[in-house]
């Protein structure tokens, strides 16, 4: 955190009354937060100042934002050596559901790998037991639908896109921050 520019007033002196509270701020000292880049900001796990720990009773997370309780953060333009770390949690939680259908898909995939038999997909029609004909109907169909054919990742796929929406697939990575436009 900077100090090239002195802190302003309170948010109080510069917005109505209440604004401050809508935004978090709830009066206090500008100066004293720590916006966290990433967002957002499920739990802190650690924060250090100048090479010490500090106890969570230090500091609080509201929303996207690192308060410090009871005096100001440390700021210094040292860019190698930074005063405050913060090491934190942030994005959403992944559903339950999902990680089941994960956990299924894969399970899939290593038996595949490995040769072993597979879980009859959903959209079998007939099956002869000793003679191991499999009749699946309409692959194209299933696939048209937006299933694999597997339960749980099937169901999870209705649950998070029931109106089977289609587009092109993104890789999103925390390594390499937000894209500007």
């Amino acid at each position: 955190m900077p100090c090239v520019d002195p802190c302003l007033p309170p948010y109080a002196d510069r917005f109505g009354p209440g604004v401050e509270w809508e935004l978090g701020y709830d009066r206090r000292d500008p100066c004293c937060r720590l916006p966290l880049a990433q967002k957002p900001a499920r739990a802190i796990i650690s924060v250090v100042e100048n090479g010490v720990t500090l106890d969570a009773d230090d500091y609080a997370l509201e929303r996207d934002v690192l308060w410090r309780n009871g005096k100001c953060w440390h700021c210094d333009d040292e860019c190698d050596d930074p005063p405050i770390v913060v090491t934190y949690k942030f994005g959403i939680d992944v559903p339950e559901i999902a990680e089941l259908a994960m956990g299924e898909l894969a399970c899939e995939f290593l038996a595949a790998f490995e040769g072993r038999d597979c879980q009859l997909p959903s959209n079998a029609i007939s099956i002869t037991r000793q003679g191991v004909t499999v009749d699946l109907g309409d692959v194209e169909t299933l696939y048209r639908q937006g299933r694999v054919g597997l339960p749980i990742s099937d169901a999870f796929l209705r649950w998070a896109n029931p109106g089977r929406l289609v587009m092109q697939s993104t890789v999103h990575t925390p390594d390499q921050g937000r894209r500007v436009r």
